[in-house]
Order: structure tokens, then sequence, then C-alpha cells
């Protein structure tokens, strides 16, 4: 098969053009998954900050299913909050889970 002069210089051309693509694409790929995690962890730490200054603040001696009503206002799904005694506090979490002491 002989290529004439137009396809040894369009097959290159369309190759770059390819790689070229994919590399951007690429590119895009990571950076979105790089800021999308930045944006979970961020969300992640200033819920744990709440429900921390809830609990440092509960002086007022509030019961275990009031405290789990002020941590549920700030979270609604698969949280598990312990006390020092390892006694479950509030557990939304779908699978069920045993707390070894």
């Amino acid at each position: 098969m002989k290529l004439d002069i137009e396809n040894k210089i369009l097959i290159p051309f369309i190759i770059l053009i390819i790689v070229s693509i994919f590399a951007v694409g690429l590119v895009s790929y990571k950076g979105s998954y790089s800021l999308l995690l930045e944006s979970n962890v961020k969300e992640l730490r200033d819920d744990l900050a709440e429900i921390a200054a809830v609990i440092e603040q509960n002086d007022l001696g509030l019961s275990n299913d009031q405290l789990a009503g002020e941590i549920k206002k700030i979270k609604n799904n698969n949280l598990i909050v312990v006390n020092r005694t390892g006694e479950v506090i509030y557990n939304d979490y779908k699978m069920k889970v045993t707390i070894q002491g």
C-alpha cells in the first residue's frame, strides 16, 4: 500500500490531535477529582468541628438522646458518635457497627 503525500501528512496530525485531546481530558479529570475531594474533606472537617463544639459545650448535662438530637441537626447520615466510656451516643450509619473497648 502506497501512501500519497496527503495521507503521510494527515495521519500524524490526526494522531497528534487524538493524543492532545486525551491529554487535556486526563488533566481536566484529575483537576476535577482533586477539587471534589478537597471540597468533601472540607465539608467533613466543618461538620466534625461543629459536632465537637456541641459535645464540648455539653456542660448543661444533656442526656445522650438530647445530645444525639443536637448532633442530628448538624449531620443526618453515616455518622457514629461514641462517648469516652465507649457507649454509642448517636449512630445513623447504614451498617451495624460494634465498638470494641
